[in-house]
């Protein structure tokens, strides 16, 4: 069973440590550095975006649009770094298994994927 872990969760917009200026009105794009290693084997070291946004954006939004699709949005009631590495870890713990194209896969669910299609010798064909 290979098990993904979080390297890495940053943004080239904000400190994600200490968040937005308006800790409870923002929406922020996030990039999950994620690996893992299994046998002496290493897989991984792939970026996963994910927006995080505060419910107060999403009633804002929601003002203007009359829907907004949930993937690949995480909704949180204020910023709150320890939160979102938990949150972010859980996701990695509860995406484990057996091959590492199916851990991206079991990601996708949640967060985007730049490389969904890896063939069985390694080489990643970007979509």
């Amino acid at each position: 069973m290979i098990i993904p872990t979080l390297r890495m969760l940053s943004s080239t917009r904000i400190d994600v440590q200490h968040g937005p200026v308006d800790q409870e009105m923002f929406c922020e794009w996030l990039d999950l550095d994620i690996e893992a290693e299994s046998g002496g084997r290493h897989y991984g070291g792939e970026s996963f975006t994910l927006a995080v946004c505060s419910v107060a954006w999403l009633g804002r939004e929601l003002q203007n649009r009359r829907a907004l699709w949930g993937r690949p949005y995480l909704i949180v009631r204020r910023w709150d770094y320890p939160l979102l590495l938990r949150v972010a870890s859980d996701l990695c713990l509860n995406s484990q298994a057996e091959m590492w194209n199916d851990i991206v896969i079991n990601l996708s669910r949640f967060v985007n994927v730049d490389t969904l299609d890896i063939p069985p010798g390694g080489e990643r064909n970007i979509k």
